[in-house]
This record gives structure tokens, C-alpha cells and sequence, in this order.
């Protein structure tokens, strides 16, 4: 993949200085986005279960190959996109209880490159294809699955990767039915921006909450 056009030296200094100040805000931002997510988990009051990219796969092993063709470079930037799912205190991985839930928050840092993940890409989708920064979005979803009925089906591996890779029947709607799992779900968007402070993220919590309450009665606390 062609990644970027024939620079000189001088260029490349002036680029390198660029990518220098790029890792430090990424691993401010990085601490910013885990110390959110995090505090919405607390509010929950739900444990931790799993977190990957959205799109693409989680950063090699020490002992597995980076290099392409078996591994794109995104694999390296796992928080460019990424999901955080959790699950509510009691509630098992592989066995669902009517009663039981997953919280997914899921980070949005780009939407020009969602669009592109999106898509049926064999190819590595390439940042300089992207729209311009200042177009696109970041994005916070918030998203609630409640199960109606007992079931036994893992809540990673073969629900949300499926619903990720559109293998399961799942409305494009902000609450709905996911009838072959037995699942209630709520959805929510909020701007990125909101994580950032504690005032805002915790409006966001509070909405959240409050559709939750409304389009869940049946859930007591």
C-alpha cells in the first residue's frame, strides 16, 4: 500500500517532529479515554469483560509476525476505534439469566475512518483516502443489552462479534429487539467532547440512564 508520496530529508525531519508531538497527545488522549471509560463503568456499577478494536485486530503477540500481508498497520493503533463491553455483577459470559446485561461504550475518535472499516475492504484502508479531519467526527456510543429471556451463547465471540460483522438481524434503531438472542437494546450518541470533563460525562451517564428507565421498566435499580 502506498502510504505516503516521496519526501526529502528536510521533509522528513520536519514530518518526524510532527509524529513526535502525534505520540504524546495520542497517549494523553489515550489516558483521558480509559479514565472515562472507566468512570462510566463505575456508575454502572458493571465489571469489565473485554476491549478490542472495532474493525480491525487487537496488536500482535510478542512472538506473532506485525508485518503485512498477515497484519495491517492499524493493528498497532488499537484506540484509533475501539469497544469496551462490561457486564452486570452476577451475570456469566457464557450463560445468560433472564435479568442479566452488557454495557458496551465504544469510541469513535474518526468517523471518516468508520466509513471506511465499514466497507468490504480486502485491502488495508489507507488515512490519506480519508476525508479531511475537520469533516468528520468523534463520537461516543452508548449501548445497552438486556436479556429477556435465559440463553446460553458467549457475549463476545458469538454475539457482538457477529452483530459487528452484520451477521445478526440488528435493527439501525436507537432501541429495539434482537429476537434470535432474546435481547432488549438500547443505543445513545453523545460527541466525544463530552468524556472530557466530569460535568458533561456525567450528563451523558444520567441520559443514558434515564432512556434506559423509560424503555426498560422492568429494570428495578
Amino acid at each position: 500500500m502506498e502510504r505516503e508520496e516521496k519526501m526529502n530529508n528536510d521533509e522528513i525531519s520536519k514530518a518526524l517532529i510532527d509524529v513526535r508531538k502525534a505520540y504524546r497527545l495520542v497517549y494523553l488522549y489515550t489516558a483521558s479515554i480509559l479514565d472515562a471509560v472507566q468512570r462510566i463503568s463505575q456508575e454502572f456499577n458493571c465489571r469489565f469483560y473485554v476491549w478490542t478494536p472495532t474493525y480491525y485486530s487487537n496488536s500482535p503477540t510478542i512472538i506473532t509476525s506485525p508485518f503485512p500481508p498477515s497484519r495491517w498497520a492499524w493493528d498497532m493503533i488499537p484506540f484509533y476505534n475501539t469497544s469496551f463491553l462490561f457486564l452486570s455483577e452476577g451475570a456469566d459470559r457464557n450463560t445468560q439469566n433472564k435479568g442479566d446485561w452488557m454495557l458496551e461504550i465504544s469510541i469513535e475518535t474518526d468517523s471518516s475512518a468508520t466509513d471506511k472499516f465499514s466497507e468490504e475492504c480486502e485491502e488495508e484502508p489507507n488515512p490519506l483516502s480519508f476525508e479531511p479531519p475537520e469533516k468528520a467526527e468523534s463520537n461516543l456510543y452508548l449501548l445497552f443489552y438486556y436479556c429477556t429471556q435465559p440463553n446460553e451463547f458467549d457475549w463476545y465471540h458469538h454475539f457482538w462479534k457477529n452483530k459487528r460483522n452484520k451477521n445478526v438481524d440488528y435493527p439501525d434503531e436507537e432501541v429495539g429487539v434482537i429476537k434470535e438472542y432474546g435481547l432488549k437494546y438500547i443505543s445513545q450518541t453523545y460527541e466525544l467532547s463530552k468524556l472530557f470533563t466530569e460535568k458533561t460525562l456525567l450528563e451523558c451517564v444520567a441520559d443514558f440512564k434515564n432512556l434506559i428507565k423509560a424503555k426498560l421498566p422492568e429494570i428495578k435499580n
